[in-house]
């Protein structure tokens, strides 16, 4: 099974974060690895994970090099927003579609600690 993500602030992110990884695929990576291990990891219903960061980029990612990232993101994210959409066997979209999310997930209010 595998997902789309569209993944976009919702809020402002960190000034460290944001200065370090701005636009990058790392940053896009980062933030993959926040949201797919806490919602979905936990579940045990994903294992790939299809990532679109601002429309600029599409990669996949294996569940299991996505831990490495999840401290320091938890460290400098504070407002995010996560869209999930899920592809089929039976759906065909399009280069570059990334379809309609089913799934949007808010994260708010997050500190440094």
């Amino acid at each position: 099974m595998q997902f789309m993500c569209h993944i976009s602030f919702d809020g402002d992110a960190h000034p460290n974060f944001s200065s370090k990884w701005k636009n990058t695929k790392k940053e896009a990576e980062h933030l993959a690895a926040y949201f797919c291990l806490n919602y979905w990891i936990e579940q045990d219903i994903i294992k790939v994970l299809d990532v679109n960061f601002n429309g600029l980029m599409n990669f996949k990612i294996e569940c299991g090099k996505l831990q490495e990232y999840i401290e320091m993101l938890q460290d400098h994210v504070m407002d995010l927003k996560l869209e999930i959409g899920m592809l089929t066997q039976d759906e065909n979209p399009e280069e570059n579609d990334i379809g309609q999310p089913q799934t949007i997930v808010n994260i708010s209010d997050m500190e440094e600690e």
